[in-house]
């Protein structure tokens, strides 16, 4: 399932106070695989944007329409900074690593993975779902094809820098947190 494993120095995961960044576009499933991966490893899991929520008391989709995106990503970096906790499993949201060199502090802190799906697969999971996405609402089906195909290639530089790359196919969850976990221990 691992599409490839970058030549880092050693991965930042043998150390036992090492947290665990999970990044990918929005629909590759880094809450849920996150969630099941935390349970194995006995980690506590994190997903941004709920912690973002819970900060701010407000949803990121009220966020992003009374103060905007780069309000929104300000916010973002600040919450993954400020994480000190160890033995973590972070699910970002789909741009976190794309923003403020977010991607090199979690190079610094952490090791991180990327959940890789293509286009098809990531439409077919989100496009019921739209409304509950900020960057997504009011789109069409080609328009939310076309966006997903542009945010891929836009993104690819920053997800390609994680220590890891997994492909994920449309099997079940279960299936590539045991991938995962195989691969990294």
């Amino acid at each position: 399932m691992a599409i490839s494993n970058t030549q880092h120095a050693s991965p930042n995961l043998q150390h036992p106070t090492s947290n665990i960044y999970l990044i990918g576009m929005m629909g590759v499933g880094k809450s849920t695989i996150g969630k099941k991966m935390a349970s194995i490893l006995g980690y506590i899991f994190i997903d941004l944007d709920k912690e973002i929520e819970k900060q701010e008391g407000k949803s990121i989709s009220t966020i992003f329409e009374n103060e905007g995106e780069e309000y929104f990503r300000k916010l973002e970096s600040q919450a993954l900074q400020s994480i000190e906790k160890k033995n973590i499993i972070i699910a970002t949201g789909g741009g976190t690593p794309c923003y403020n060199n977010n991607m090199e502090h979690i190079k610094m802190v952490g090791t991180s993975i990327y959940l890789k799906a293509n286009s098809g697969l990531i439409f077919q999971r989100i496009h019921y779902h739209i409304d509950k996405r900020p960057l997504l609402k009011g789109m069409n089906e080609e328009q939310l094809r076309t966006y997903i195909e542009h945010k891929i290639i836009e993104r690819e530089p920053y997800y390609s820098q994680a220590d890891y790359v997994f492909g994920i196919p449309a099997s079940s969850a279960e299936s590539i947190v045991k991938s995962i976990h195989l691969e990294l221990l």
